[in-house]
């Protein structure tokens, strides 16, 4: 009967968090199976080596194709993960990936149950955004790593406050930390933060001073800095570099990626919105620099003793400033929400915090706790995103069964491919649905130009070469030298969608 009574309060007292909460995953379920996979090149190579894994390749996922490869450019731990849940539930890795999206989602939902309690649905609103929505519906390392930075902030604040169980809180900040890191690799700023941790309880800065608990923290941050170094020393045996491919030096003016970063800054500002309202990129500067300045304010006020917005902000500026000047001296892909989310997401924590901290707003939230106005809201509140919803679902189109539809495309297609192939295609999903092939488009076959491919035709390395007919002829459309590909050009107009070079 306790129980009972229990799982009643818990639900009546969270019904608007768990209603925010099954909404949003039910979106993204329908999304995913009725309309659009969520697969991007990134994913289908995750995908590849999970599949890869429970084959018993290990790292080499182009083993069934009888090719030699090492998965070094991407963390081994979402498709791990993948694996592992493929395993544990008999499904194949593509919905193995869907069900780590959906518990990824409750993890997230339960941890700011346990933090803000009844007031867990107002945070939980910033998960209803567009840009969230999209990065929980792509098969993304994102996912993960989301989870992992938030967890992160959290185990932060926890050792900082220093409440409960100090050795617990210790463990869990390297736990998180190596999460991060697992998932993307970017994520190994984490290691800084806790070591940064480490020094100010060391010397006293900010805090008591307490070297025994600087010496544990230390201690697992050590922990982690040599698990991960040893993992990228390994990677770079293997391929030749740290993170498993030379990345290409960014060419773009300064000022052109500052530009792009606004930008990409003032559509994060729509989503956390959900649309409601937009400014143009000279505004969005001014709203950036009174939102930096409110809360350099409120930390000055509280002199530095209320550690969660700390712990966050921390969290995400760090981030912030780690991805920036990587991708300044990068070329990688373009600001987006997906790459700004774990910068972003902290920051509307924290703002939501300090919002929910004014008197006057947690009396109307109180008043919310009554029956009748908790229905009227979350009436309200659940209309708004049906209403979202509908219109997305209008946008695109109607619904089908993407993946069963897709697969069943891909196999009738690639049926009379001979194992062990080379397939020039933009078809990503044959990265995992035919793991006997090897796949490539010619930006990620270590060349810029169809040379590649050539010289494929011409040695042994494969028994077989194939090309995607449309993709043939969008590559000789971006070749000057006419006379160059002569033999590749006679293809140019063959009627099957794909061609057999050798």
């Amino acid at each position: 009967m306790e129980k009972k009574k229990f799982i009643k309060d818990f639900l009546k007292k969270n019904s608007i968090t768990i209603c925010l909460a099954v909404f949003a995953i039910a979106y993204i379920l329908i999304r995913s199976f009725g309309f659009s996979l969520g697969l991007s090149p990134d994913s289908t190579n995750y995908l590849r080596e999970a599949n890869a894994l429970l084959k018993g390749y290990g790292f080499n996922n182009h083993a069934g194709a009888g090719q030699e490869g090492f998965f070094g450019i991407w963390p081994i731990g979402y498709p791990a993960l993948i694996a592992f849940v493929a395993l544990v539930t008999g499904f194949e890795v593509f919905y193995a990936a869907k069900i780590i999206t959906v518990i990824v989602f409750l993890v997230m939902t339960a941890m700011f149950i346990r933090r803000f309690g009844e007031n867990a649905w107002v945070y939980l609103l910033f998960f209803c955004n567009p840009g969230f929505i999209d990065c929980m519906h792509n098969v993304s390392s994102e996912n993960l790593y989301l989870l992992a930075v938030l967890w992160f902030a959290f185990c932060c604040f926890d050792v900082w406050e220093g409440k409960g169980k100090e050795n617990k809180a210790i463990i869990f900040l390297g736990i998180s930390s190596f999460m991060a890191f697992m998932s993307r690799w970017v994520g190994a700023f984490t290691i800084g933060i806790s070591g940064l941790l480490a020094i100010l309880y060391f010397f006293g800065i900010t805090v008591d001073k307490n070297k025994k608990k600087a010496l544990k923290i230390a201690g697992v941050t050590f922990l982690n800095a040599v698990i991960i170094l040893s993992y990228l020393f390994l990677i770079r045996e293997k391929t030749g570099y740290f993170t498993g491919m030379y990345r290409i030096p960014s060419e773009e003016p300064k000022m052109t990626l500052l530009y792009l970063l606004i930008k990409a800054e003032n559509a994060e500002l729509n989503n956390a919105v959900m649309g409601i309202f937009s400014v143009n990129t000279y505004v969005f500067v001014i709203v950036a620099m009174v939102l930096i300045g409110y809360f350099i304010k409120k930390l000055w006020q509280d002199k530095l003793k209320d550690k969660l917005p700390m712990a966050l902000l921390l969290t995400s500026f760090i981030y912030w400033c780690g991805y920036v000047y990587t991708r300044f001296q990068t070329d990688m892909e373009p600001f987006n929400y997906r790459v700004l989310l774990p910068s972003t997401l902290p920051i509307g924590v924290t703002l939501t915090y300090y919002i929910l901290k004014n008197e006057r707003v947690l009396e109307l939230l109180r008043s919310f706790q009554c029956s009748g106005k908790r229905k009227v809201l979350l009436i309200l509140v659940l209309f708004a995103l049906c209403f979202q919803l509908h219109n997305n679902c209008a946008i695109m189109g109607t619904p089908y069964n993407a993946y069963e539809t897709t697969k069943q495309e891909i196999e009738e297609r690639y049926k009379d491919i001979p194992s062990g192939s080379l397939v020039v295609t933009e078809d990503w999903v044959i990265n995992f649905l035919r793991m006997d092939l090897k796949r490539c488009t010619v930006n990620d076959c270590d060349s810029d130009s169809l040379e590649h491919v050539l010289y494929a035709v011409e040695h042994d390395d494969y028994p077989h070469v194939y090309i995607q007919t449309d993709y043939l002829n969008f590559l000789l459309d971006m070749v000057d030298d006419e006379s160059k590909y002569v033999e590749l050009r006679k293809y140019a107009d063959y009627p099957e969608k794909l061609i057999q070079l050798k």
